[in-house]
């Protein structure tokens, strides 16, 4: 419950946060999402709390005007990006996954356990 000023500030200042737009260069290809929807997945939600698996990241390595940088698959993150906008729905990953060509589907599921931290 929100019981003084302050809490209110804190409280919109938090929900304003949680819905900017965040903008990413995967492989590069242009996605700009929330940062609630990537904050769904462990590495995005470590990444933008300032964590790695190689300790703290800088602030000023993040930038409103510059794209996070990722050096992967595009085709893949987009499947990672309908998933988690679908609020992790099983059953949309489940149909992506189905329409991958059969030797790509390991190589989906490496880069979603291995590099996004999640169980595809």
């Amino acid at each position: 419950a929100i019981e003084t000023v302050e809490d209110f500030l804190r409280h919109k200042e938090d929900v304003a946060s949680a819905f900017d737009m965040i903008t990413l260069n995967v492989g590069g290809e242009s996605f700009v999402t929330s940062r609630r929807t990537l904050c769904l997945c462990p590495f995005f939600d470590n990444l933008l709390a300032g964590y790695t698996n190689h300790g703290k990241v800088p602030a000023s390595k993040f930038s409103r005007l510059e794209p996070i940088f990722l050096d992967r698959n595009p085709k893949f993150f987009a499947i990672l990006l309908d998933y988690l906008r679908s609020g992790c729905d099983r059953k949309v990953l489940k149909l992506h996954i189905s329409l991958l060509p059969d030797e790509l589907i390991s190589y989906f599921k490496d880069d979603m356990s291995n590099f996004y931290e999640l169980n595809a």
